[in-house]
């Protein structure tokens, strides 16, 4: 007797050491925390304090002799000296933030990058789409017009046909009634008193004729009005996008451009180069045409060293 099969061992069962679903990637942008420093004097009282004393004394002082020029010199080296403190202090206090913005900065740097090329991607994918688009109608609108003016040349000769076969009819008819009429005159007179004799109840008026109907459009008509108005060939567009299209200048001879689009600057590199770089106080000032040299004197400090 065959063994009693179990329902559970119907069930498919996963072996014991299966291999775990990989873990879902991390994908977020991730920066070290910001820590704020506490609160922290830039500079100490006593650096404000020797700051508004040299500040009160410039303010008072009055350059007559020797020693107040003296005592100018001293005070702007002092200022000199305190305005390196200063911005030393600065930098030390700003550098952590400036650490973090890098960071920061820094992090957004790939994915910007990615988003960029993707965009670019996306972008010239429609661009080539709006060009191709563009070309296909113009392509069908020629062609449309081509076999528009081919049914208007069919139109046009039939209508030509149509003249030739009526003045061919007119024709014909005014032959007829000339032909009758040179017979009537070649009649001799009893020939005409017998035609009088049978004719002498003159026949009632032909009643008018009812207008003719209109002609009947031809083939070749139907045939234009339906390309006529058919539908003008379209390009394709997408909602919520617009295409915007703008000139720009991708390469310029200078040599070759009008007048009005050339403008000349100075080469003040070159200038200073020239005449201002190695220029001493015992020198005259250069003369170059079109250029005018200012004098100046700035006092410099030198702070001694200790």
């Amino acid at each position: 007797m065959a063994d009693q099969l179990d329902i559970d061992d119907l069930i498919p069962r996963e072996p014991e050491h299966a291999p775990k679903p990989p873990a879902e990637e991390d994908l977020s942008i991730i920066v070290a925390p910001i820590v704020i420093p506490d609160r922290k004097a830039l500079v100490d009282t006593k650096f404000v304090a020797a700051l508004r004393s040299v500040i009160k004394q410039v303010k008072e002082l009055v350059v007559k002799d020797g020693p107040s020029l003296q005592l100018a010199v001293n005070l702007q080296s002092r200022l000199t000296e305190a305005k390196k403190k200063l911005q030393a202090a600065h930098d030390e206090m700003k550098a952590p933030f400036l650490t973090v913005g890098r960071a920061i900065d820094q992090a957004i740097v790939g994915p910007n990058a990615q988003i960029e090329e993707a965009v670019q991607i996306l972008r010239k994918a429609q661009v080539d789409f709006a060009r191709a688009e563009a070309d296909r109608v113009a392509k069908e609108q020629k062609e449309r017009q081509a076999e528009i003016d081919r049914k208007q040349a069919a139109v046009n000769a039939e209508k030509v046909r149509q003249e030739k076969e009526a003045a061919a009819r007119l024709e014909e008819a005014r032959l007829n009634e000339e032909a009758d009429a040179r017979a009537r005159a070649a009649q001799t007179p009893q020939q005409a008193a017998n035609a009088l004799d049978i004719d002498e109840v003159a026949p009632p008026e032909p009643e008018p004729l009812p207008p003719a109907p209109p002609p009947a459009k031809s083939a070749a008509q139907i045939e234009l009005e339906r390309v006529l108005h058919a539908p003008a060939p379209v390009a394709a567009k997408a909602v919520g996008v617009q295409m915007r299209t703008t000139l720009e200048i991708e390469a310029v001879d200078v040599d070759k451009l009008p007048e009005p689009f050339v403008t000349r600057t100075a080469n003040l590199q070159a200038l200073k180069a020239a005449y201002c770089v190695k220029w001493t106080p015992e020198k005259p000032i250069p003369v170059v045409e079109g250029v005018i040299f200012v004098r100046k004197e700035l006092p410099v400090t030198r702070v001694p060293r200790v």
